[in-house]
């Protein structure tokens, strides 16, 4: 069985807003989740996104994440992962607006043999854009959390700038069980 969904969340102009999501699932049949998300942040828009992820271990989630940004836009989003067997979870964000500010969070606590994958795409096409991404890992058991990302800053962009870092711990696991990869600064523009 397959449970398709589409979040789409525009807004508008000079608009704040707080949005909290809930995605779980009931019982333990295999099946496949596919949560797309898409969120559009017009001139001057605030928005504060959380989504929490807390599907059963049978459950392979595909879940697309793409953010647009507008000029003196800000978006912190904040995504919350523990569940699944299997997550894939791509976040996209296009910064085409001067001024704009994206955080974009997570938080991964998995246990037993669930994987969890986050790749990224931070473009930034603007003056004075920022974006800052960072994903944290607490791992039980033979869990996996992987993280990789790109961050595109166009020729037309000055002022802009771009971090990403992921760490990883097994709690328990002393000094042995920690893992980080940080990248401040990897796409700054003067």
């Amino acid at each position: 069985a397959a449970a398709l969904s589409r979040t789409i969340i525009v807004a508008e102009r000079g608009s704040h807003a707080t949005i909290v999501e809930e995605l779980a699932s009931e019982g333990d049949q295999p099946r496949l989740a596919i949560p797309a998300l898409e969120i559009h942040l017009g001139e001057g828009a605030s928005l504060r996104y959380v989504r929490i992820q807390r599907f059963g271990a049978e459950v392979w989630d595909l879940g697309p994440q793409r953010y647009v940004s507008g000029r003196d836009s800000e978006i912190a989003s904040f995504n919350v992962i523990v569940g699944s067997g299997r997550s894939k979870i791509g976040v996209e964000s296009d910064m085409s607006g001067d001024g704009a500010n994206v955080k974009l969070y997570g938080l991964v606590a998995a246990d037993g043999t669930q994987r969890i994958d986050i790749n990224s795409l931070q473009r930034l096409d603007g003056k004075g854009a920022n974006s800052d991404l960072l994903y944290l890992s607490a791992l039980y058991g033979a869990s996996k959390a992987v993280y990789y990302g790109t961050i595109r800053v166009e020729a037309t962009s000055s002022g802009a700038g771009a971090d990403q870092g992921a760490a990883a711990c097994r709690p328990g696991a002393g000094r042995a069980g920690r893992a980080r990869s940080w990248a401040p600064g990897a796409g700054r523009t003067r």
